[in-house]
């Protein structure tokens, strides 16, 4: 029982995405995206940087380390039509910090060839998060905890969608 119990913790060691094979290996567009600027100036490298309106995205702890109210707003827009917008808000008080986010992508019109063989345009993907979320201060120097929820909405063509609830702490 004992050898087998090794040879279990060995194969986890070695293949750990067997463990949780498919969970969290896609994401809708909206949350692939980085949420402002400066984490993208960053090569999205930002989870411990994290801070402000900014941390939502990445590590929601750093709420509690934003300075002062930010507000962020983002827009892009693709050259095939896609857009892809979001504004966070983040604000401390006492050692406690807050934000909220929305985040929208729109792939844009996508052709497509119906039953009938007639062709249509339709929308492709559109997404929609909703998060917010709480960081606070620990009383232990430079440590902070924080968790945030979002809710995402997406649809496919006009004809296909889904929701979903998740969470970051």
């Amino acid at each position: 029982m004992r050898k087998s119990a090794v040879l279990f913790m060995a194969f986890l060691a070695l293949f750990p995405g067997t463990l949780f094979a498919g969970v969290g290996r896609s994401a809708v567009a909206t949350l692939t995206q980085p949420n402002s600027a400066r984490p993208a100036g960053l090569a999205e490298a930002y989870c411990a940087e994290a801070a402000g309106a900014d941390s939502l995205g990445y590590n929601p702890s750093g709420l509690a380390r934003a300075v002062a109210p930010e507000l962020l707003v983002q827009y892009h827009g693709g050259f095939m039509g896609d857009t892809f917008l979001s504004a966070g808000y983040a604000q401390q008080a006492g050692n406690v910090g807050v934000g909220a986010s929305v985040v929208s992508y729109n792939s844009g019109s996508v052709d497509i060839i119906d039953d009938n063989g007639v062709g249509v345009t339709a929308m492709g993907q559109r997404d929609i998060a909703y998060t917010a979320g709480v960081g606070a201060s620990l009383p232990v120097s430079g440590l902070s905890v924080g968790a945030a929820i979002k809710l995402v909405h997406t649809q496919l063509v006009e004809e296909y969608s889904g929701q979903a609830i998740a969470g970051d702490a």
